[in-house]
């Protein structure tokens, strides 16, 4: 149902979402400690393009103030929408860097969704943390890629972060594990 041409999402459902496209503006939106929503933009999607930054505090959609009683798969359904010119959303956030707030239109995209997310933590910049959400035929080099970025920001330890995980493929999983073993079995069948 997805065409890179400039034609709307014809439709969007679940299944799209699972299947890693859907239309939105491309982040990923977890809780923080205090229950806030904060932005973490896929690298090449459309909120990153704009300007969204990792930390970023969601404060508003739609002019709409959130409320930290709002639930997370509520909001995250409110940043996505059909793929079509002129549509999108538009959203306030706090630079989790300066205080400074930042209002954005972002229009929706096609957003393939990566299996592999990662940063600098923001607590302390010698820690990389890497997600994987699945394990998809992009993975294990996706996660090369994760590490070279880390490696070259200096990074001394990472945080490899498997909850939520929803599974995926054996081969792919194995070849994830040998980045970080030194040889031995991974697993036996």
């Amino acid at each position: 149902p997805y065409t890179y041409f400039n034609e709307p999402v014809v439709a969007q459902s679940e299944s799209d979402a699972l299947a890693g496209q859907y239309g939105g503006i491309g982040v990923q939106v977890r809780r923080d400690e205090q229950g806030q929503f904060v932005l973490y933009p896929f690298r090449d999607g459309p909120a990153a393009a704009v300007g969204v930054q990792d930390g970023d505090v969601l404060l508003a959609i739609e002019g709409q103030p959130l409320g930290l009683d709002e639930r997370l798969d509520v909001v995250d359904q409110m940043l996505r929408g059909e793929v079509g010119e002129g549509r999108g959303v538009t959203i306030r956030v706090r630079r989790a860097t300066d205080g400074d707030e930042h209002e954005y239109f972002i229009e929706f995209a096609v957003v393939t969704v990566p299996s592999v997310v990662w940063r600098v933590l923001a607590e302390d910049a010698r820690l990389g943390y890497i997600q994987i959400i699945s394990f998809t035929g992009r993975t294990p080099d996706e996660l090369r890629t994760a590490l070279d970025d880390l490696k070259t920001q200096g990074v001394a330890a990472l945080v490899l972060d498997l909850r939520n995980d929803a599974g995926g493929l054996l081969q792919e999983s194995v070849e994830v594990a040998s980045e970080f073993l030194d040889g031995g079995v991974v697993f036996y069948e």
